[in-house]
């Protein structure tokens, strides 16, 4: 079992990923993406709508949330990021 960060008891900054890598990754999975004039996002599909402020980096645990709310594997994520990487 790995112990968690001292400074990161849920994990966030561990799964953090640039905000570029997460609207990527929810434009390839054909999720609308609105940019509003506050800074924040919009995105949504015809079934669900949600509202973000994503910061600069994308903590773990919200991308695991906006996962979750529109069914899409995590993993996707992270594949895109170090395909992205290299």
């Amino acid at each position: 079992m790995k112990i968690p960060h001292k400074g990161d008891p849920c994990g966030d900054f561990e799964g953090a990923l640039p905000r570029s890598s997460v609207l990527d990754t929810l434009y390839r999975h054909k999720i609308n993406i609105y940019h509003k004039d506050d800074g924040s996002v919009e995105i949504s599909t015809n079934d669900w709508i949600e509202s973000h402020s994503f910061p600069d980096l994308v903590g773990g645990i919200e991308i695991r949330q906006i996962a979750r709310s529109f069914g899409l594997p995590v993993t996707d994520f992270y594949i895109l990021a170090k395909n992205k990487a290299h």
